[in-house]
């Protein structure tokens, strides 16, 4: 199966969405579940948690390939905490 097994894998990022300006980051047409991600990165598995049970609990199947896009970086707040991520993953039809 290309899906995710439900409670086989610990989850963790496998594509992070870090770019430069020259490249250019392709995402597959699709929907896809998203969650926000607030509290620096030494957090993040607890997001990536709550992203995974709500697919369990919502029969969903999810791909493989999971993408970080920093929304508000450290560019524009104080601290890492204040930083906010989206995690994202592309739903299995």
């Amino acid at each position: 199966s290309q899906g995710l097994p439900l409670g086989q894998e610990r989850l963790k990022p496998i594509n992070r969405a870090f770019h430069t300006a020259s490249e250019k980051l392709v995402k597959k047409k699709g929907k896809y579940l998203s969650v926000y991600h607030t509290g620096g990165y030494e957090k993040i598995e607890k997001s990536y948690r709550i992203l995974y049970n709500y697919s369990h609990e919502n029969g969903l199947v999810l791909e493989k390939e999971f993408f970080e896009e920093e929304t508000v970086d450290l560019l524009a707040v104080k601290t890492s905490n204040e930083t906010v991520v989206r995690i994202s993953v592309k739903v299995l039809e």
